[in-house]
């Protein structure tokens, strides 16, 4: 591995409007980016050096907020939507009903992995951490 894990520096990033945190959307939906960089020393130089090494954008779904969070997910685009037809019903915006039997309890925060990348000199950042 050409970096020590511990070398590793995530940055969060909030990607949506900061001049509405009244409407449900900014409330109920917020939308993540966190990068991955690398940083190491050269040898013998003072000089130290970075590589991004992964990303992913994330979702984090309020489930306790009180809007119709299939509606609003569905607003985002076609992959929230998706998932959204999997956790809720598309009519009321609750969470299905064989979901809240299965998971007694799971109401507050879902985190939902929009998508991610990770390659470094050809492998995972998966792979590189192990």
């Amino acid at each position: 591995m050409p970096f020590h894990p511990r070398a590793v520096v995530l940055n969060y990033e909030l990607e949506q409007s900061a001049h509405s945190f009244s409407d449900s959307f900014e409330r109920d939906i917020e939308q993540w980016r966190v990068t991955a960089r690398a940083r190491s020393q050269n040898d013998g130089l003072d000089e130290e050096t970075a590589c991004d090494v992964g990303w992913a954008s994330l979702s984090i779904v309020r489930i306790s907020g009180s809007s119709n969070l299939y509606e609003l997910m569905d607003a985002v685009d076609g992959d929230h939507e998706t998932i959204a037809s999997a956790l809720f019903n598309p009519e009321t915006g609750d969470l299905r009903e064989e979901l809240r039997d299965f998971l007694p309890g799971a109401y507050g925060d879902a985190l939902i992995c929009r998508n991610c990348s990770g390659p470094v000199a050809g492998a995972t950042l998966d792979a590189q951490i192990r």
